[in-house]
């Protein structure tokens, strides 16, 4: 459990330009395409983890559903 929470707090911005790989010395409208792109990146990342996660349902509830057919389930039948 300790390492979900690791990993939750991987996920926080940097506080400083330093941590977050920003270049001081470019100009403004770089800086803002820099940003866009980052959102992009974390955006793009959000939509391949939702997707993960159905492929990952689907995946379990078709092997639960194929173990109940069998006599065998990850849980017990409802009372």
């Amino acid at each position: 459990m300790s390492a979900d929470k690791d990993k939750d707090h991987e996920d926080v911005e940097p506080e400083s330009m330093e941590e977050a790989g920003a270049h001081s010395d470019l100009r403004p409208e770089m800086m803002f395409i820099r940003e866009e792109l980052r959102q992009a990146k974390w955006q793009t990342l959000a939509v391949r983890r939702i997707a993960l996660k159905e492929i990952l349902l689907r995946d379990f509830l078709r092997e639960d559903c194929e173990l109940r057919n069998v006599g065998l389930a990850y849980a017990p039948p409802d009372p």
